[in-house]
C-alpha cells in the first residue's frame, strides 16, 4: 500500500479529530488508531504485539481486566496487550473468557486476520476480504479511504428504510461486510470464516430461593457495572430522563463516587412553546427530574432543549462519521444537545442507560402468552387487565395478546373477520411506503427465519432472538455521536454479567400481578421519587416535532417530490402519499393520546425519517435531488 494512502486512512480516522491518526507501517501491513474522539496523535505509536508476535489493535474495554491480568500474568491497563494474551492462551475460546464491549483485530505472523466483537455491547467493524488485499476498519469509510469503490446496495437500502432487516453481517455497500456481535470472524486471502460462538438463547436459567434474592443480586450486578465504568471516568456526566432505568443508574453512579464529588446530568425537554396537549406532563421530563435532584442534593441538573435544531441537523456530519443512515437515526436528534452540553461542561463519559429496558427493567413482552400457554390464568387476566381500556376490555386483551400469537398466520385473520376487524397492513405502518415495496425486496435467508415475519412476540426465545439481532445493528451511530460531539458514551446498562441474569430468570420476576418491570421497581424502591418510580409510559421521541418541522414544509414537500427521481428509492416511496401528508398538515399538533396512531406515527416519525435517509442517498451519490442548500 503507498504512502499516500496510509494518510488517507490516517486522515479518514482522525477526521473530526482535525488531524492524522496515530499510524504504524509494517511491511504491507498498516495499522491506526484513534485513541479517543477529538484525540491528539501519539509520537512513535505502534500497535500492541502479542507474545506470539501477531499486531493486536483494540477498541473498547475489558471489564474483567484485573482477573484476567492475574490469570494470565499480563498487564492490566492495556487492553490490547491483554486481549492478545488471552488469544494466546485460549484462542477461539478467549472471547468466552473476556468481558467488556470492544472490537478487535489480531493480525497473525503467518497473514491471517482474527476479527471479533463481544456480545450485547460493542463498536462497530467492518471488512473487505479479496484474493489480493483485507481491509479493517471501524467504519466504511476508513475502507473507502484506501480507493476500494464505494457503491450502495439498492436492496439493502430498501430493506433498511422498510426496517426489515435480516442480516447482520452485511453493509450497505457492495463487497464490505460487518462482524456480527459475539463472533470471531478468521480472514484468509478470499475466504471468509464466521463463528457465531454466543447466543442468549443458550443461557441457562437461573432461580433462587426468594423474591428479595433477584432483587438483591441485581443490584450487586448494576454496582458491579457502575464500578466499571467509573473506573475509565475523569469527570462522568450521566444522561437522565424522568423514566425509571436511568434514574436507577445515575443513583448507583452518585452512591458510588466520593461523597465530596457532584454529577451533572444532562436532560432533554421539549421546546417551551411546543404545543404537546394532554401529555404534556409526560413529554417534559423536567418535573421528574427536579424531583429526583431534590432527593439527592448532589446532583448538578442540566436542561437542554435543542433550540434552532431540526430533525436533520448535524445529519450530515453522522453520515460521515457512521458512514451509513437509517430511519431510526432520526430519534438520536434530542441527544444532539445532550451530548455537546456534556462536551461543554467538560464530561470526558456520559453515562447512561439506554439498554435497562431488555435487562433489569424488562416488561416481559412475551408474558401474557407464556403465562396463558403454561396455565397461570390469573397472573394472564391481572396482566391483560393492566393492559385494558374503555375500548378495549380485558377479555379483548386476552385475546389479541395472549391468544393470538399462537395462532397461525390464517388463523389470525379469520378471528379478525369473525371480530369485523380489519387485517393489519405493514407492520411499521409507513404511509410513505409503495403498497408492493415487499413484495419487491423479498425476505433473504435469515438467521431464525421462523421469527423474522411474525407480527407478534410469542415466546422469551422469540423475544431474545429479535433483541439479541437488533442490539447488534448500529453501532455506527454511538461511535459517530461521540466523533462528532467529542464526548465517549457508556450504557451502564448493558454490563453483560447483568443482561444474562436479567434475562436468565423467570419470567415472574419481570411481570407480577399486572406489573410490568417489577425487577426494576422493587430495585429503585427508596431511591427515587414513588411518583417516577411507579409511573407508567415515558415521553415521546421528539415531541415537539410539529413546532421543528412547520416551517420546512416547502422544503419538505421538494425532498419529497425529489424520492421519485432517485433510482435507489423510487421504487419504495409512494412520492403522492407523501405529498398528501403534506397537503393535509395540521394547523397544530394532534395530540398524542388521541390522534390516530398510524398519522400520528408517519407524520411524527416516518416522514423525517424517510426524508433523512434520502439525504443520505443523495450524501453517497453527490446529488442535490431536491436542490436545497446543504
Amino acid at each position: 500500500m503507498a504512502s499516500a494512502e496510509f494518510s488517507r486512512i490516517s486522515a479518514s480516522l482522525g477526521l473530526f479529530a482535525g488531524c492524522l491518526a496515530d499510524g504504524e507501517s509494517c511491511g504491507d501491513r498498516f495499522y491506526a488508531r484513534l485513541a479517543h474522539p477529538r484525540a491528539r496523535p501519539s509520537r512513535h505509536w505502534r500497535a500492541a504485539r502479542s507474545a506470539s508476535g501477531a499486531a493486536i489493535l483494540f477498541h473498547g474495554w475489558i471489564d474483567n481486566g484485573p482477573d484476567l491480568a492475574r490469570l494470565l500474568d499480563a498487564p492490566q491497563d492495556d487492553a490490547a496487550a491483554l486481549y492478545g494474551a488471552a488469544v494466546d492462551r485460549w484462542g477461539d475460546r478467549a472471547d468466552r473468557h473476556v468481558i467488556g464491549s470492544y472490537a478487535a483485530i489480531v493480525d497473525s505472523p503467518d497473514g491471517a486476520i482474527r476479527l471479533s466483537r463481544s456480545p450485547w455491547s460493542s463498536p462497530p467493524l467492518a471488512f473487505v476480504n479479496d484474493t489480493d488485499k483485507a481491509l479493517v476498519a471501524s467504519i466504511s469509510r476508513i475502507i473507502f479511504a484506501t480507493g476500494y469503490p464505494e457503491k450502495l446496495r439498492h436492496d439493502k437500502l430498501a430493506r433498511s428504510i422498510i426496517m426489515r432487516q435480516d442480516r447482520d453481517d452485511e453493509s450497505l455497500f457492495e463487497g464490505v461486510r460487518q462482524v456480527p456481535q459475539g463472533s470471531i470472524v478468521h480472514l484468509t486471502p478470499g475466504v471468509t470464516r464466521i463463528d457465531r460462538w454466543y447466543h442468549p438463547r443458550d443461557l441457562a436459567p437461573i432461580r433462587l430461593r426468594q423474591d428479595r434474592d433477584y432483587v438483591e443480586r441485581a443490584r450487586e450486578l448494576l454496582d458491579e457495572a457502575v464500578a466499571c465504568a467509573l473506573a475509565h471516568c475523569s469527570r462522568p456526566g450521566a444522561e437522565l430522563s424522568g423514566g425509571l432505568d436511568s434514574a436507577i443508574v445515575t443513583e448507583r453512579i452518585l452512591a458510588a463516587m466520593p461523597e465530596s464529588q457532584r454529577l451533572t446530568s444532562f436532560t432533554f425537554h421539549p421546546l417551551d412553546e411546543a404545543d404537546l396537549g394532554s401529555r404534556k406532563d409526560e413529554d417534559d421530563e423536567r418535573h421528574y427530574v427536579r424531583a429526583f435532584a431534590a432527593m439527592h442534593p448532589r446532583l448538578n441538573p442540566v436542561f437542554v432543549d435543542n433550540r434552532g435544531s431540526d430533525h436533520d441537523t448535524h445529519a450530515r456530519e453522522m453520515f460521515l462519521a457512521a458512514g451509513k443512515a437509517c430511519p431510526s437515526l432520526v430519534l438520536q436528534m434530542p441527544r444532539h444537545g445532550i451530548m455537546k452540553a456534556a462536551r461543554e461542561h467538560g464530561c470526558d463519559w456520559l453515562l447512561g442507560a439506554d439498554a435497562g429496558n431488555l435487562n433489569f427493567s424488562n416488561e416481559g413482552a412475551w408474558a401474557l402468552p407464556e403465562f396463558l400457554a403454561t396455565g397461570r390464568w390469573r397472573q394472564a387476566w391481572r396482566l391483560a387487565k393492566r393492559y385494558s381500556s374503555s375500548s378495549r376490555p380485558t377479555w379483548w386483551q386476552l385475546l389479541a395478546m395472549g391468544v393470538m400469537p399462537h395462532l397461525s398466520p390464517s388463523a389470525r385473520a379469520a378471528v379478525r373477520r369473525a371480530l369485523g376487524r380489519k387485517q393489519r397492513g405493514h407492520p411499521f405502518g409507513n404511509h410513505l411506503l409503495r403498497a408492493d415495496c415487499l413484495e419487491r425486496f423479498p425476505s433473504p435467508d435469515s438467521m431464525n427465519p421462523e421469527d423474522k415475519e411474525d407480527e407478534f412476540i410469542v415466546s422469551r426465545r422469540h423475544w431474545l432472538d429479535e433483541t439479541y439481532f437488533g442490539v447488534g445493528l448500529g453501532a455506527e451511530f454511538s461511535l459517530a455521536l461521540e466523533h462528532v460531539f467529542g464526548v465517549q458514551r457508556r450504557d451502564v446498562s448493558l454490563y453483560r454479567p447483568l443482561t444474562e441474569f436479567c434475562l436468565s430468570i423467570p419470567t415472574d420476576q419481570l411481570v407480577r400481578d399486572g406489573q410490568e418491570r417489577w425487577l426494576a421497581i422493587r430495585m429503585a424502591e427508596g431511591l427515587i421519587p414513588e411518583k417516577q418510580r411507579l409511573r407508567r409510559g415515558g415521553a415521546i421521541h421528539n415531541a415537539d416535532w410539529h413546532l421543528r418541522m412547520t416551517p420546512h414544509i416547502a422544503e419538505m414537500r421538494k425532498a419529497v417530490e425529489a424520492m421519485g427521481q432517485q433510482p435507489e428509492l423510487a421504487g419504495i416511496i409512494d412520492v403522492e402519499a407523501g405529498l398528501a401528508l403534506l397537503d393535509t398538515w395540521p394547523e397544530r399538533a394532534p395530540d398524542a393520546a388521541s390522534a390516530e396512531r398510524e398519522y400520528f406515527s408517519n407524520l411524527q416519525f416516518y416522514l423525517p425519517a424517510t426524508l433523512l435517509v434520502s439525504q443520505y442517498v443523495d450524501f453517497v451519490s453527490g446529488r442535490n435531488s431536491a436542490g436545497i442548500a446543504p
